[in-house]
């Protein structure tokens, strides 16, 4: 069979096994669609070939054999094997940068068929090739390198999530204390270069961000964790502001402002802090900007704003102000001790 064969019958096909469909149908809805025509023998030589497991993997079409007259849909898991278009495969060898970046080669387990097929397509387009020699996804910031996370230890937690089980892991605080820990996993996040398992000890406590390298080890235990109903990942993350620790012990968002020097107010126009985010500039161009915006405050913010050293200077709130104050005056305090005349 042709590979246009196969892909005109595929195209016929529905995913659903209610959509599944006879030979007498197939046969009719290529001859309504395509000027060749097609018999009832042709395609069942072509059922019978896309319905068998070869040596390139399983069947793209699935046979449901139950009625007397067989029917056939197609086979999702494997329709990406044949489908893959070459758009379709930079997307996916670029995708694999941004998720290795963090999961490292934890990532491809089990798709290296599905990788070699899309870095072999991304070659055979010269526009595809093109942007894939010359599209590269880099770390924010300075550009540290991620957190090191053992790749057994990922796939514990991984499978622990997956199969709904609970999970033992001997743990190290960032103080540097032991302990072991029977945890009941709710989700797991990437963030900063490193990978955190939300979890919970008992059903009524509040999630925890576990970070994955203070893990010494990890086991699933052989039980069912427990669901937690009330607990939604993308609305928990949201409200722990991208998993963010409060100054002072909450996130309820306050409204911050403070002042941006001229050559640095670009930093705030390209990439606001909110979508709240108000910028007030002087006619005069050599004044301060003010920069107006509703956000919890956190520990990063705080280090966020210090890192613009005197081209930042915070109006409010007042408590922020001190700290801010406080904590730069040390710094200078440092400093001035090492320098020399």
């Amino acid at each position: 069979m042709k590979f246009s064969e196969a892909l005109a019958v595929l195209r016929l096909l529905g995913t659903r096994h209610e959509d599944a469909m006879t030979v007498q149908d197939i046969v009719a809805k290529w001859n309504n669609l395509y000027a060749e025509k097609l018999h009832k023998r042709t395609a069942q030589r072509y059922l019978s070939e896309l319905s068998t497991d070869g040596i390139d993997g399983r069947a793209v079409i699935e046979v449901d054999a139950s009625s007397k007259e067989r029917r056939y849909h197609l086979r999702v898991s494997e329709m990406a094997n044949w489908l893959m278009t070459d758009e379709a495969a930079l997307y996916q060898v670029l995708s694999l940068q941004v998720l290795q970046s963090t999961f490292g080669d934890a990532v491809a387990a089990g798709v290296e068929r599905q990788m070699d097929m899309a870095e072999h397509l991304t070659q055979e387009q010269r526009r595809t090739k093109r942007l894939r020699d010359r599209v590269r996804i880099v770390p924010d910031g300075v550009g540290r390198l991620r957190a090191k996370i053992s790749s057994e230890i990922l796939a514990c937690v991984m499978d622990a999530l997956a199969s709904n089980q609970l999970l033992r892991v001997e743990y190290r605080s960032a103080a540097g204390n032991h302990s072991n820990r029977e945890l009941n996993p709710l989700g797991l996040v990437a963030k900063d270069g490193t990978l955190y398992l939300l979890a919970v000890k008992g059903l009524g406590d509040s999630p925890i961000a576990y970070p994955l390298q203070r893990m010494k080890s990890a086991l699933v235990v052989p039980r069912p964790a427990h669901d937690r109903l009330d607990f939604d990942l993308d609305r928990y993350i949201e409200a722990s502001h991208q998993l963010s620790h409060g100054i002072d012990a909450t996130l309820e968002p306050k409204v911050i402002k403070f002042k941006v020097a001229p050559e640095w107010i670009y930093h705030f126009k390209e990439r606001p802090l909110s979508h709240l985010q108000e910028i007030h500039e002087s006619k005069n161009s050599g004044d301060w900007a003010v920069v107006t915006v509703p956000l919890p405050v956190t520990i990063l913010l705080k280090v966020f704003l210090a890192s613009f050293g005197p081209g930042v200077e915070v109006i409010e709130p007042q408590s922020l102000r001190r700290e801010m104050g406080q904590w730069l005056a040390q710094a200078a305090a440092r400093y001035s001790e090492n320098l020399t005349p």
